[in-house]
């Protein structure tokens, strides 16, 4: 008949038992210095994801800029277009995917949608009856909307700037924040007197002017 299965600590001396107890590890809860230790190490690996994303996202569309002569509302929604396709960094706004970015990238779609063939490869400004037409479709403001184009007229800066450097052989930035920073000590980069982005400083302008700032 088989034997009965005998614990192995059963009828051992106190003293063994003791020792053993004391050899065992003891799971204690980490301290809140490790925990700190923890976040801040996940958040700079997610910091170093982003910024890496970042740079691969802006180098493409330096890429895209210098392979296109003229930047146009066709080129600009199919920049944002790709970026909602791939939840990636191209809108170069901070944390896209939180649940508000990505409502702005489906408001800024929903503009670009309700452009005409001519709008969108700039045979024809958007103004006017226009601007009207594009907020109705587009059920957005006429504000929101024009708040767009200044994002477009942005990037027709930005892309003039970057092909005007490639030609002159000057390096290219790596990152949206280093391209603005040398456009900002850059004259040649302000933009013409009559575009949507003058515009807008200018507002920015008058109500800080209102508010005594």
């Amino acid at each position: 008949s088989p034997r009965p299965r005998v614990d192995a600590g059963a009828g051992a001396p106190p003293a063994r038992l003791a020792a053993a107890a004391h050899r065992a590890p003891i799971l204690a809860r980490p301290s809140r210095a490790s925990l700190r230790a923890r976040r801040s190490a996940r958040g700079r690996q997610r910091a170093a994801m982003a910024s890496a994303a970042a740079k691969k996202t802006f180098a493409t569309l330096m890429k895209s800029f210098n392979a296109t002569p003229r930047w146009t509302l066709r080129h600009f929604k199919q920049n944002l277009q790709e970026g909602m396709d791939k939840e990636s960094w191209k809108m170069m706004l901070p944390g896209v995917r939180s649940s508000a970015q990505v409502a702005e990238l489906k408001d800024s779609m929903k503009v670009l949608d309700a452009l005409t063939d001519e709008e969108l490869d700039g045979r024809t400004g958007v103004e006017g009856l226009r601007m009207t037409r594009v907020s109705r479709k587009s059920e957005q403001s006429r504000a929101y909307c024009a708040d767009v184009l200044t994002r477009y007229e942005q990037t027709v800066l930005l892309h003039g700037w970057v092909r005007a450097r490639d030609a002159k052989g000057l390096p290219q930035p790596e990152t949206l924040e280093d391209a603005t920073f040398l456009m900002s000590r850059d004259p040649a980069a302000r933009p013409p007197p009559n575009s949507r982005v003058n515009r807008a400083m200018r507002t920015v302008q008058r109500r800080s002017r209102r508010r005594g700032f």
